[in-house]
């Protein structure tokens, strides 16, 4: 028996006349370690966004597949939360200067960039093969209204939709011990910037953090992130230097 537990049985038998447990610090519990991908992680991850239904038409088809590589290059490329991409509307996309107008928490909104790389799947999407997803519902012309991600029906895309997605990704890919998922794209993003140099601050914003303390929850999550920037910054190799000298165009037809 633990000396919090064998107090709390003397108090609850009026063995000790007041109580000492409220004195009582709890230990911190260490936060629990979730493994994010790797770089072959992603790469198995787009090789399997090929939808394969044999029910539907072979530009729906194309179509499901090139939504599926754009919805993964956005979360991996922006970090951008699950229900942000979800809520995502035509107008919320610039083509000329590659921003999102993200729907934050809070009800703010925000300019989220995203990269040429991760705007090209989005790009293709939008422009070759999303219209085959909204004419199934009669949409001939597209809106700035209308949802950027469309499902196999031609509705706007769903959470559940899209976790379901995660699910048919992960047996595909049979990646094991680590969560498919699209917050573990999100860490990703973010640990992966960390480890690459890139601001802190810029990655707080990315990411919609009120607060750096959240963002640094992303840093330094494995040993050998660890091993190399302790290697790096060693106390031991330091020397001496004390003495050394928009407004853009969209998807919407009207």
């Amino acid at each position: 028996m633990s000396a919090l537990a064998f107090c709390h049985w003397l108090e609850e038998e009026k063995i000790i006349p007041e109580s000492v447990t409220e004195r009582f610090k709890l230990p911190r519990v260490e936060q629990e370690y979730i493994p994010t991908f790797t770089p072959d992680d992603v790469e198995k991850l787009f090789a399997a966004c090929e939808d394969s239904t044999h029910s539907l038409t072979p530009s729906v088809r194309r179509a499901l597949t090139a939504r599926n590589r754009a919805i993964l290059a956005i979360f991996f490329d922006t970090g951008i939360r699950l229900s942000e991409l979800v809520g995502l509307r035509l107008c919320d996309v610039d083509k000329n200067l590659r921003l999102l107008i993200v729907h934050r928490k809070g009800n703010k909104w925000q300019q989220v960039p995203v990269s040429r790389e991760g705007f090209k799947y989005l790009h293709d999407y939008l422009t070759k093969h999303r219209r085959s997803l909204a004419v199934l519902v009669g949409k001939e012309v597209a809106r700035k209204d209308d949802a950027v991600f469309l499902s196999r029906m031609g509705e706007p895309i769903t959470v559940s939709a899209v976790e379901k997605l995660f699910e048919r990704l992960k047996k595909r890919t049979g990646i094991d011990g680590k969560r498919v998922s699209p917050h573990n794209c999100r860490r990703y993003m973010a640990t992966t910037q960390l480890a690459m140099g890139r601001s802190p601050l810029d990655v707080q914003r990315q990411m919609g953090h009120t607060t750096l303390k959240m963002t640094n929850h992303y840093a330094s999550l494995t040993v050998e992130h660890l091993q190399k920037s302790h290697e790096q910054f060693s106390p031991l190799r330091a020397k001496n230097t004390t003495n050394s000298d928009g407004l853009g165009t969209g998807y919407w037809d009207e």
